[in-house]
């Protein structure tokens, strides 16, 4: 009988969920971190709130994945990653805590093509922020900057694009 341990034991299997939304995505069901202008005890909120409010989710998002038992996920939101740098941020805190700590992110996206159908997209774990820019452009997705209101409410969660693919 052959021995698949000692035949692989360069592979290994990992817990994973490759098709993860954030409440930036429009599909989101759930409570949505605060945006800029939002009241915030009766002031609206600012950069600096919504980029806390941001951070607080990703590490929650971290530890729940944690809970999971995931060891591997892809953060596939409609037509952004906004939220990748946050969670990337908050995997990286984790592991200076707890240098064993394991968990892979592979920032992506779900594009809405043609006819409906939807396609993900999922880019290396180790893929700088400006590759992924540089692809969201080739593929006609602006990204606003987090104090650029005005852009933030034209290509916000809420807009839908299609895709010719």
């Amino acid at each position: 009988m052959l021995n698949w341990g000692a035949v692989m034991s360069y592979a290994y299997w990992r817990k994973c969920d490759f098709q993860v939304h954030t409440p930036r995505d429009p599909n989101w069901q759930g409570v949505r971190p605060i945006g800029i202008g939002d009241d915030k005890d009766g002031v609206p909120a600012t950069v600096v709130d919504v980029d806390t409010a941001r951070q607080q989710w990703a590490e929650d998002f971290v530890e729940q994945c944690v809970r999971r038992g995931l060891e591997a996920i892809a953060i596939t939101d409609h037509h952004e990653m906004v939220m990748v740098p946050y969670v990337q941020a908050a995997i990286a805190a984790r592991r200076d805590l707890e240098p064993d700590f394991d968990l892979l992110l592979f920032p992506g996206m779900e594009l809405t093509c043609r006819h409906g159908y939807q396609c993900l997209i999922l880019f290396d774990a180790d893929l700088l922020e400006e590759w992924r820019r540089e692809a969201q452009g080739r593929l006609g997705i602006v990204v606003a900057s987090l104090n650029d209101k005005a852009r933030q409410a034209l290509i916000g969660p809420h807009r839908v694009v299609r895709f010719d693919c």
